[in-house]
């Protein structure tokens, strides 16, 4: 075989391995979760619920704080009062002792007032912490009912996206030691996700009007 054959099959051969190495490429791109939930409309909604819903839960709970809190000073100022009078009785010189006996009798009977009140204020207090913790509650499984829904609404775009844009790995930045940013494709997963959340608005805000009710939240895609 002469040299310029030879020199050929080279190139050509130099040329097969290029292009196989081209198209067997791993493409490995990153995914900031905490940014699709900020920057998505979708992210920026379930929040806005998530605020909405815990504000409406917690109405009743502030009513009842401020009564508890009414009551908590009505309580300290009756004791204040009760304390005054009975050093007033015990200090005055115009009093008989009949008639001190006669003013700690009233205050006794006011003393038992003010600890039935007292015993009132405590149930009202546990009941309060019972509610609260209701809605703590609440608020948490809503939290993972949205946020489940939202997390497999982001993979299943994340993978079309993929498919779409021949990505092979794709990877959360926040499980991740260090990725350069030159990888990242989180605008582009933001972009899928505000697409699909435009094309689902005039469906939700049809069902609201239906259902004759504010959105309830609950349907998040």
């Amino acid at each position: 075989m002469n040299t310029n054959k030879k020199a050929l099959l080279f190139s050509f051969f130099t040329l097969l391995t290029s292009h196989v190495l081209v198209k067997t490429e791993t493409t490995i791109v990153t995914i900031s979760g905490q940014q699709v939930m900020q920057d998505s409309e979708t992210g920026k909604r379930i929040q806005k619920e998530l605020q909405e819903a815990q504000q409406e839960l917690a109405k009743p709970l502030q009513k009842d704080q401020v009564t508890l809190q009414k009551k908590e000073k009505e309580l300290i100022e009756k004791k204040k009062k009760l304390d005054k009078e009975a050093e007033e009785i015990a200090n005055s010189k115009l009093l008989s002792q009949e008639a001190k006996q006669s003013k700690y009798e009233e205050l006794q009977d006011s003393a038992r007032e003010l600890e039935e009140d007292k015993a009132e204020l405590e149930r009202l207090a546990k009941r309060l912490q019972a509610e609260a913790k209701k809605v703590e509650t609440k608020m948490s499984q809503m939290y993972q009912e949205k946020m489940g829904n939202f997390d497999t609404k982001i993979k299943t775009t994340i993978r079309e996206v993929a498919e779409r844009e021949n990505w092979h790995v794709v990877l959360m930045e926040e499980s991740v030691v260090y990725s350069s940013s030159k990888i990242s494709k989180t605008t582009e997963i933001v972009k899928e996700l505000n697409k699909h959340e435009k094309n689902k608005e005039p469906k939700r805000r049809a069902r609201d009007e239906d259902n004759n009710q504010e959105p309830s939240g609950l349907n998040i895609f």
